[in-house]
């Protein structure tokens, strides 16, 4: 508990490295960590996604779901194949969608 809430902390101030972020990740679901956010949260996850952050919380949601079910989907054909066969542009559009 108490690594969790140095990891927070360090979160807050943006000093985290991402073997800290694998490491908690696992920790925490896709559903119901959706599930626990209010609106204000949602459009800033849709906005930082690409995504139209309009309509009902339900639909952000639901938004939010399917861009992330992508993004797991494309993951595992990357570590299927290798990120050696990605050209230059589909790494970079890669990384974009995931936010680095």
């Amino acid at each position: 508990a108490a690594e969790l809430t140095k990891f927070v902390e360090k979160a807050r101030h943006g000093t985290v490295k991402n073997k800290d972020i694998v490491k908690f990740a696992k920790l925490f679901h896709d559903d119901l960590t959706l599930d626990n956010m209010g609106r204000a949260q949602l459009v800033t996850m849709c906005s930082f996604m690409n995504l139209r952050p309009y309509g009902a919380d339900a639909f952000l949601r639901f938004q939010l779901r399917s861009k992330i079910r992508d993004i797991l989907e494309d993951d595992r054909r990357i570590v299927w194949e290798g990120v050696e066969v990605l050209s230059r542009s589909e790494l970079q559009e890669a990384c974009m969608e995931r936010g680095m």
